[in-house]
Parts: C-alpha cells; sequence; structure tokens
C-alpha cells in the first residue's frame, strides 16, 4: 500500500482482500486532502462527503442505500444559531438534532441537550423503521467539582 500526497489513498481486508478506496476529488478536497468518498474496488461508492469548511461534514450520503445523515435542516435558510442552514449543528459545532433521510422523508431522527461544560444531557430519538417512537434520555443531575 502506496501512500500518495501524504494520505492513505485505500486498505485492503487481509481475510477476504476486499479493497477500500479512499477517493480525493478534484479541486479543493484534493488540495487539502479531504475525502470526498468512499469506494471499493468495483467503484461501487459507499458513501460520500460534504463539507462546511475545511473539515466538518455535514452530510454522509450513502448512494447504495439512498439513507444519507444530514446536518443541513432548513434547505431554505435562516432557522440555525447564526441564520443559515446548518440548524443542526448548534453555535459551538456539536450535533444537536441529526436526521437521517431517504430522499426528503425522515427514517431516524436524534435531538440532543447540552449542558454549559458541554455534557450531553438529553436525547430524543424517533424513527420510521420501527413503530414511531419517541425516547427520551435525561444525564444525572449536575455534579459539583471541589
Amino acid at each position: 500500500m502506496a501512500w500518495a500526497a501524504g494520505r492513505l489513498p485505500s486498505a485492503t481486508y487481509p481475510i477476504n482482500t476486499r479493497k477500500l478506496i479512499y477517493n480525493y476529488a478534484s479541486e479543493l478536497n484534493d488540495d487539502i486532502s479531504r475525502q470526498s468518498s468512499l469506494s471499493d474496488n468495483s467503484t461501487t461508492t459507499f458513501e460520500s462527503y460534504d463539507y462546511l469548511g475545511p473539515g466538518t461534514v455535514v452530510r454522509r450520503g450513502h448512494p447504495e442505500s439512498s439513507v444519507d445523515l444530514t446536518y443541513i435542516i432548513s434547505q431554505s435558510g435562516g432557522s440555525g444559531d447564526a441564520g443559515d442552514k446548518y440548524a443542526a449543528l448548534g453555535r459551538f459545532g456539536r450535533v444537536v438534532d441529526q436526521l437521517w433521510l431517504s430522499s426528503s422523508t425522515t427514517t431516524d431522527r436524534f435531538k440532543y441537550g447540552y449542558d454549559p461544560d458541554n455534557n450531553r444531557l438529553s436525547a430524543i430519538t424517533w424513527s420510521t423503521r420501527r413503530s414511531a417512537c419517541c425516547t427520551t434520555l435525561t444525564a444525572p443531575a449536575a455534579r459539583t467539582i471541589i
């Protein structure tokens, strides 16, 4: 396995010799060694990536299953903390709403709440793959550190 431009171009599993190829699209992704997709040696794309800035993934596309993970909640803009379309990312870059979509239909959704120390306090889960449900998890009471 040869390294190209300081990055790993592929990995081969020793048991079944399956090869995974790390793709770097031309232009910016290639220039900053940012992975654009993951495929195998038959050129089947398993996952593709869209970014916000140099390293924050805002969409993970899955062409085979057509179910994508996205942090782009508002396509029209204006609903995020900063007034942008990335409403699923809080103002400090934390995931507050994880949305799995099949076409434009929500299959799973996970919402998170945090305390000022960046500890996740709550999680709400909703899914259409199981019967529509809602589960809320709440963290234990705040700890006092002396």
